[in-house]
């Protein structure tokens, strides 16, 4: 069944992801203003796991919309620390 899942980012921004973890077939989509955004993902690319989901979204996103200026640890590392504070998981 599909789920909207809304997700507050560090900088206030909140995100909306439309998604069906249990379908390996299903989208992942961004909810938009306007629309909904295809983001050419499916469940099974993120192996049903709502972190690798909120993860592979921000990494689709592109580095413009996480990267702080100045900051220069790897992409990897940046959407980790990202993905354990929005779910909660930081020490």
């Amino acid at each position: 069944m599909r789920h909207t899942y809304r997700y507050r980012l560090p900088w206030g921004e909140t995100l909306w992801i439309n998604a069906d973890l249990a379908e390996a077939s299903a989208p992942i989509v961004v909810r938009g203003e306007d629309e909904d955004i295809p983001t050419g993902l499916q469940t099974a690319d993120v192996r049903h796991s709502e972190r690798e989901m909120l993860r592979a979204v921000l990494q689709w996103c592109g580095p413009a919309g996480y990267r702080a200026d100045g900051d220069d640890r790897d992409d990897g590392e940046i959407l980790d620390e990202i993905v354990d504070y929005v779910l909660g998981e930081a020490n």
